[in-house]
């Protein structure tokens, strides 16, 4: 449960890091991409992602615009031509300990449970989960 003043979730979970809203599936995307590029603008972004999934480079900054309101990631340059470079605010790590507290607070309820959970995150993820969540 979230502390007082701190920001969760809808179910009360405390967001790490700068994160003030869950990111969806498309943006976890990015985000994924971002970790991977140690961050970037829209156009490589999109470089990498549409021939993986198809997004254009509207739908790139859409989702890039979107995880920056919610805290997710953050603008840390602005390049020639007025392009932003945009580097995730959460650490990979930090990101996958709150996935997998949500998904043993919506799926599971003993504590062997979660520690397959994070075994399972860890090894599709190919990243540390950090303990104690």
């Amino acid at each position: 449960m979230a502390r007082e003043g701190q920001r969760s979730d809808v179910s009360g979970r405390e967001l790490p890091g700068k994160a003030r809203t869950p990111f969806s599936k498309s943006e976890g995307a990015v985000l994924r991409e971002l970790w991977e590029q140690g961050g970037g603008t829209v156009r490589e972004m999109t470089d990498n992602l549409q021939s993986t999934r198809g997004w254009s480079s509207a739908s790139v900054g859409n989702f890039m615009e979107r995880m920056r309101q919610k805290g997710w990631v953050e603008v840390t340059g602005t390049l020639r031509y007025g392009e932003r470079r945009y580097e995730p605010t959460v650490s990979r790590a930090e990101a996958l300990s709150w996935l997998a507290r949500v998904f043993y607070d919506d799926w599971v309820d003993d504590e062997l449970s979660l520690k397959i959970a994070q075994e399972e995150l860890a090894k599709h993820a190919g990243s540390v989960i950090v303990d104690g969540i």
